[in-house]
């Protein structure tokens, strides 16, 4: 590509990747304009910057320009041949279950034949190929390399989650999609983002299909600003395009999914209001909102249901994502919880399960701020009796986190509070810092048909590995069913003796 008579070798925003004949486009962070970037690019060897800065350098090759971040998209996105105009885009948007439907998505489409890439939180896929997602900074560039390799490599259909930090930025007006799924909001503000992301895309007729989440009341405004593409709503309203009923939930879900007007396809193909069973292998009704709205695109894709059912029946979740990692006489599930709101849903999903007693392992992260924790603290306090939590062990991280609070007086006062704050839930607590205490105490108690729990990020990220370890200690794997006997046969009680 050439520009200003320079032949452009790349293009990039972020200083520190700009390399010899790269293009660097001055971008605005935060409010304000970093001169240092500049300086930076042209020591990197940047041949041409573009900024909406009066030219600070006096360089030939620094440009002023207008618009720097809806350059950056237009650019990139012609560097690379407008690569999202050569094959089918779904993107996915919203405030949560976005990275579950891409994943469950491309388990359909994938089973449907479709060659399949995506861009996810968790990992991107280009063919056969997986490589590790890229940060928010590097989507414009990192977006439309990703795209043009699914081009080269012929894949029919890209799934992108669009994380809502750069749902605002410009540059997104660039890609092209075919459908858009909207999930969710937490917020006036976040409504207001999408709705505005939708709105101004559809006077271009991009994308063509809107599928979004009808119960959810921010999702409203969107009906009334969208023009020309086909909207389909999903949801357990009954006013919905598709909805569900007759829902079952136990160790899995099982619903009927129902078409209740006729929809078209991308291709233009009428499938006829209908219904049929859909059975998953995971649980909660937010799993149920997800699997709406990730059948709907495929049957916007021509996806047979035949295939879809039997896809979904071998999708069993994403790591840590309410993942069920042992059921055999009693459940243990692992999830990487992070805000309160995050508990309120896996606790949601617990309430609909059919256990005895509930044993919760958490992480205390005092790296969050106080009132967050607090508030997470009141919202375990109203869920005990209705969880039946019986136990409650706090991993406590206070060593880990020396640099920010002093832990021989400010960390450790914060922690004896939270403790006895805890004490309004009724169940019995523990205070560990070691995870294997944490687990292995609740090991040595569970009993069949209760539940364990195992919530928290970055100190429970070895959660499972450290649980099974425990399980299978000695390499002894008989009478797995059988937690007393296995207690007794691997030592557990003796161990954790101390702590009952």
């Amino acid at each position: 590509m050439r520009l200003k008579g320079i032949d452009i070798k790349g293009i990039t925003s972020e200083p520190w990747k700009v390399k010899p004949g790269y293009l660097f486009i001055h971008v605005r962070e935060n409010g304000y304009y970093d001169v240092e970037q500049i300086n930076d690019a042209i020591r990197l060897g940047a041949s041409l910057i573009f900024t909406e800065m009066e030219n600070p350098t006096h360089l030939r090759q620094v440009v002023k320009v207008r618009d720097t971040s809806k350059l950056l998209g237009f650019l990139t996105s012609r560097f690379y041949n407008f690569p999202s105009q050569h094959l089918r885009l779904i993107g996915v948007i919203g405030d949560k279950g976005k990275t579950t439907v891409v994943h469950m998505l491309e388990t359909i489409l994938t089973m449907g034949g479709i060659k399949v890439g995506f861009c996810s939180s968790l990992v991107n896929k280009v063919g056969d190929c997986y490589c590790p997602p890229f940060d928010d900074g590097s989507l414009p560039e990192g977006l439309n390399r990703v795209l043009a390799d699914m081009v080269i490599s012929k894949v029919d259909v890209g799934i992108i989650e669009i994380p809502s930090s750069v749902i605002e930025d410009e540059w997104l007006t660039h890609i092209k999609f075919d459908v858009i799924i909207c999930t969710n909001h937490y917020s006036v503000y976040s409504k207001d983002v999408h709705r505005n992301f939708i709105g101004q895309r559809t006077k271009t007729d991009n994308p063509k299909i809107v599928i979004l989440n009808g119960d959810d009341g921010f999702n409203t405004g969107i009906f009334d600003m969208v023009q020309k593409p086909y909207i389909i709503s999903y949801g357990l309203n009954p006013k919905s395009s598709i909805t569900a009923s007759s829902i079952e939930q136990g160790k899995g879900a099982r619903f009927i999914y129902c078409i209740q007007r006729g929809i078209r396809t991308i291709n233009k193909n009428f499938i006829e209001p209908q219904e049929f069973p859909i059975g998953l292998m995971v649980t909660g009704h937010h799993n149920i909102y997800n699997a709406l709205s990730a059948v709907t695109a495929a049957l916007m894709c021509d996806i047979p249901i035949p295939v879809i059912q039997r896809s979904l029946s071998e999708f069993f979740g994403l790591k840590r994502r309410q993942e069920v990692i042992y059921d055999n006489g009693y459940t243990v599930i692992d999830d990487c919880c992070n805000t309160t709101e995050s508990y309120e849903m896996l606790f949601k999903v617990i309430q609909e399960m059919n256990y005895k007693r509930l044993r919760l392992v958490i992480e205390l992260d005092l790296r969050l701020p106080m009132d967050q924790t607090f508030k997470l603290v009141q919202l375990i306090n109203n869920w005990s009796v209705i969880l039946n939590i019986v136990q409650i062990t706090v991993l406590d991280d206070r060593f880990l986190n020396c640099d920010l609070i002093d832990p021989s007086k400010k960390q450790n006062k914060t922690v004896n509070i939270i403790m006895d704050m805890l004490k309004q839930s009724g169940a019995a607590l523990k205070r560990t810092r070691s995870l294997e205490e944490a687990i292995g105490i609740n090991l040595s108690r569970i009993r069949k048909g209760d539940l364990m729990v195992l919530a928290g990020t970055r100190l429970m990220e070895q959660g499972a590995g450290v649980f099974m370890d425990l399980l299978f200690r000695d390499n002894e794997q008989k009478d797995l069913g059988s937690p007393t006997s296995l207690s007794k046969k691997h030592g557990i009680i003796d161990h954790f003796s101390e702590y009952l």
